[in-house]
């Protein structure tokens, strides 16, 4: 219920000088409109690594296509994920935030893959649900998020 302190426990990781996104789903909803939460880092359990354990993977994202499905009231986001490290990526989130011409959120979610092989690509595929009201022109292309975790 919107109004109310929620508390979302995760962790995660940030590389010096990085913006990051968190897509957060099944968030309840109401009838204000939700932009951004405000988010309280907590500092109590930091785990430090060496410097050369916390390398930022790279990665490449290509073939991006978004398609609109007015029945559905959805977005769904395909592309394809290439771990363009020489080690195994364990885990990957990747993240898509879908705005209007007008630069509102209109939609929000994330896929999840494990195990990606040095070099290997993979097709990802994300259906984000969107607000009602939104027709295909209103769209912008999505803004994706990637997170690797070695």
């Amino acid at each position: 219920e919107l109004g109310k302190q929620m508390r979302v426990e995760d962790s995660t990781f940030i590389y010096p000088g990085e913006i990051r996104y968190r897509v957060l789903i099944n968030v309840p909803d109401g009838d204000d409109e939700l932009d951004s939460l405000p988010y309280k880092l907590a500092n109590g359990a930091v785990d430090w690594m060496e410097a050369d354990g916390f390398l930022r993977p790279d990665n490449q994202i290509r073939d991006v296509q978004i398609k609109f499905d007015n029945a559905q009231r959805s977005v769904m986001i395909g592309g394809i994920i290439k771990n363009s490290n020489d080690f195994l990526i364990s885990k990957i989130v990747i993240s898509a935030i879908v705005r209007d011409q007008r630069g509102g959120l209109i939609g929000a979610s994330r896929t999840l893959a494990k195990d990606l092989s040095p070099q290997e690509e993979r097709y990802f595929q994300i259906v984000a649900p969107i607000v009602d009201g939104v027709v295909e022109d209103d769209i912008v292309p999505a803004k994706i998020t990637v997170e690797m975790v070695r």
